[in-house]
C-alpha cells in the first residue's frame, strides 16, 4: 500500500522519484503512530470508557514523543 501511495504522489508530481525511499519510511512511521491510537479509541468506544482512553492516548503520545 505504501508503494501505491508513493507512486501516486510521484505520478501527480508532488514528489521527485529520488525521494521515494524517504516517503516510504515516512508512511511506515505514520502507520506505527496511528495504529495504537485507533486501537485504543476503538476499545474506548466499545467499553464506553472515554476518560481512560483519553489518558492512555495522551500518555502514549507523550512517551512516544520523548522516547523516539
Amino acid at each position: 500500500m505504501k508503494k501505491q501511495i508513493v507512486n501516486w504522489l510521484i505520478t501527480n508530481g508532488s514528489i521527485d522519484t529520488t525521494e521515494r525511499e524517504l516517503y516510504e519510511n515516512a508512511i511506515d512511521s505514520l502507520k506505527i503512530l496511528i495504529v495504537p491510537v485507533v486501537y485504543a479509541v476503538f476499545w474506548g468506544w466499545f467499553l464506553q470508557e472515554w476518560t481512560i482512553t483519553f489518558c492512555f492516548v495522551f500518555t502514549f503520545a507523550v512517551v512516544r514523543k520523548f522516547s523516539g
